[in-house]
């Protein structure tokens, strides 16, 4: 593994009902990635992947570093079919790690999912498949956050096979700008933390 990478894979809901705070996901994406580069260091690499989804899903960033991170691409409309969006962003991140000579691969994984409402509209896949490729992720070590808005989070993240208080957050939609920044720069500070314990 290369040590010091960390890759990090957002999956964000961009159904309808987000449209009116696509602006504000858009600042906190980037506010986001200007707080990571303030405090990463010679030894650190991180570089993004973003998956937007409504009935499709559409990766929008593709192993971009932090200083080139640009989310104009989101755009909102449609439906939220979480489960499809949840497993092809895992299996396409899967499938780029694996591809990677093992001296390459990244020492950390972040995996992110961010929802305004309830799965509605998937076709390809079903809660059982989620369920299995989250537990796998977290068996090899990934962090996997469910941060969400407008159902009940704990029962849905308990559905998800995320059953430990720090695997998921309600987050207030309505202030979007401040809570969702805050949960990706914890996660990363989670990471950076279990990083240093490891060496």
């Amino acid at each position: 593994m290369k040590l010091g990478y960390t890759h990090f894979c957002i999956v964000l809901d961009a159904s309808g009902s987000m449209s009116s705070r696509r602006n504000d996901v858009i600042e906190t994406l980037k506010r986001f990635v200007s707080r990571q580069l303030e405090c990463e260091s010679d030894e650190d690499k991180v570089l993004i992947d973003v998956y937007q989804f409504s009935d499709e899903t559409t990766q929008i960033l593709s192993s971009a570093p932090m200083s080139s991170f640009d989310p104009s691409d989101y755009q909102c409309s449609g439906c939220t079919a979480l489960y499809d969006a949840v497993c092809i962003a895992d299996n396409e991140l899967r499938d780029k790690i694996r591809q990677l000579p093992e001296r390459e691969r990244p020492e950390d994984v972040a995996f992110v999912i961010v929802t305004d409402g309830m799965e509605n509209a998937s076709q390809r896949f079903g809660l059982s498949d989620v369920r299995k490729r989250l537990d796998v992720a977290k068996k090899k070590g990934w962090r996997v956050d469910f941060l969400a808005d407008n159902i009940d989070v704990e029962r849905t993240a308990n559905e998800l096979g995320l059953v430990e208080a720090d695997d998921h957050y309600e987050l207030c939609m309505d202030n979007v700008k401040e809570e969702l920044c805050d949960r990706l720069c914890y996660s990363m500070a989670q990471i950076r933390e279990s990083r240093a314990s490891r060496r």
